[in-house]
């Protein structure tokens, strides 16, 4: 029997994607693409997830490549407009377990100053019982560790806990630690597949 939920944030909770801001600055999809790949790449943003201070990421990046200084700058300045908003079924599942009495609760990989401006600007985060934050512990998923440390943390046992993620890594770390766990792929599949865990709702 499943006792608490455990939520990723990002891509099931709340889109999220810089392909959604650096659409409005290039010309093509091609420049998109060169961009986030070559200049402002995903292991540079988890490093930010992983702890380093966002302002220091970006000083770094423009270091590195000064020619891109201000589109750099963007990442930061024009975060908010990577976001697409709240997924609406997953929310309204979020809330309708914790209206049923389900703990809840968010594992989530992001950074300490955005993580931030997200939790004042949408009224979800208000949901969790509890949330862990990867910048804050300096660990990131998939590191077993800050699985443990949420376990540890609100006394939560694996084997009765339902962990949801976009990420195939996150899941298996999770599936090899003892969670339940459901990949999220589709928002509206996301209800069926609780209730084939035995959740009614």
């Amino acid at each position: 029997m499943i006792k608490a939920v455990i939520f990723d944030i990002g891509n099931v909770l709340l889109g999220w994607d810089p392909k959604n801001l650096y659409r409005k600055v290039f010309n093509s999809e091609e420049e998109v693409d060169l961009f986030l790949k070559n200049i402002c790449d995903a292991e540079w943003n988890i490093s930010m997830d992983a702890g380093k201070p966002f302002a220091e990421g970006i000083r770094e990046k423009q270091a590195q490549f000064p020619q891109y200084k201000d589109l750099i700058a963007l990442y930061d300045t024009r975060w908010e407009e990577m976001l697409s908003g709240v997924f609406a079924e997953p929310a309204r599942v979020l809330k309708d377990l914790k209206a049923k009495g389900m703990s809840v609760y968010a594992l989530t990989n992001f950074s300490k100053e955005k993580f931030e401006v997200a939790y004042e600007k949408f009224e979800f985060f208000r949901l969790f019982d509890g949330i862990v934050v990867s910048a804050k512990e300096k660990l990131i998923k998939p590191n077993p560790a800050i699985f443990r440390l949420i376990a540890e943390r609100y006394g939560l046992v694996p084997e009765t806990t339902l962990f949801i993620d976009d990420n195939h890594k996150n899941i298996q770390t999770a599936k090899e630690l003892g969670f339940q766990t459901i990949l999220f792929q589709y928002p509206e599949l996301l209800r069926p597949r609780l209730r084939l865990k035995g959740i009614d709702i």
